[in-house]
């Protein structure tokens, strides 16, 4: 574990370090990027609830049936420990089994978790981005090659990650920033009215 957590300082430091050694340009918002920001947050939620009932009915045709006879493992265990009290050996199963659809669940989630990241990557490498979406195209046209190569690679990560994290938390983001954008607007027309 903390090999792993050296690695990922690593890649931090060298991830901050780059422009030093590349030379970048900054690239440019389009002027209507604030307008854009609902719009996209929505078309990344329709996205999010498709992979999520896909996946849904993958692992439940893959994984179910295991978790059903689990469950009824689980029951026939209570209910036989229900007539027999005392039998440790029924409640050592019964412990045995609950750990097991622990685990399998775990395993299950775990399941759905790397393949809506594997999806959500997809959907950036195919062409649907969130960064790109927003930045003016000019001034993408105007960086250097491995800077715009760099630029690709993040928007695809950023829009996996946000497809994967699912449509409850992108809808959660359309919220927050509905939120600033009305108490923004609403302090603004009081500093105008003032």
């Amino acid at each position: 574990m903390k090999a792993i957590s050296i690695i990922f300082y690593v890649i931090i430091v060298i991830t901050i370090s780059l422009p030093i050694w590349l030379t970048t340009e900054a690239v440019s918002l389009k002027e209507t990027a604030s307008s854009m920001i609902i719009p996209l947050l929505g078309s990344l939620f329709v996205i999010a609830l498709f992979l999520e009932r896909s996946l849904d009915v993958f692992l439940t045709t893959w994984r179910a049936e295991g978790s059903e006879k689990l469950n009824q493992e689980i029951r026939n265990l209570e209910h036989q420990i229900s007539k027999f009290e005392d039998n440790k050996d029924l409640i050592s199963d019964l412990e045995k089994k609950k750990q097991e659809r622990i685990e399998r669940s775990s395993k299950t989630r775990l399941i759905a978790l790397w393949s809506g990241l594997f999806f959500g990557l997809l959907v950036g490498v195919v062409g649907i981005r969130t960064l790109q979406t927003l930045v003016d195209p000019v001034s993408l046209s105007q960086i250097p090659t491995i800077q715009l190569h760099l630029f690709r690679v993040l928007d695809v990560l950023l829009t996996g990650g946000l497809v994967a994290g699912g449509s409850d938390n992108i809808h959660k983001l359309i919220e927050v920033y509905r939120n600033v954008m009305e108490t923004s607007s609403t302090k603004a027309k009081q500093q105008v009215e003032k």
